[in-house]
């Protein structure tokens, strides 16, 4: 998964592996959150989002993110990143 793949190297980076490499296994091991894999068809429209806002530096993680959320009718993100809200989600907190 992107999103867990970007949390495990942000972790990794600002504090260590070895602390990057437990959170990870309490999430795989825990019912929440819900990890979502992306399919074909979202990858393929991930691709045109990502070039078509290339000028937003929007990463290809982000861009995905939005094309499953849109598919599953998620309106709100839970995140500090700016591309959420001009991809027209609402950003908690």
């Amino acid at each position: 998964n992107h999103v867990i793949d970007e949390l495990a190297t942000l972790l990794a980076r600002r504090t260590n592996y070895e602390f990057s490499g437990t959170k990870l296994r309490e999430i795989y091991k825990s019912k929440y959150p819900i990890i979502i894999r992306p399919g074909n068809e979202d990858e393929k429209e991930s691709i045109k989002i990502f070039n078509k806002y290339s000028d937003h530096q929007i990463s290809f993680t982000d861009c995905l993110s939005f094309v499953v959320m849109k598919r599953l009718e998620i309106t709100q993100v839970f995140t500090f990143d700016k591309h959420f809200q001009y991809a027209g989600f609402t950003i908690v907190p």
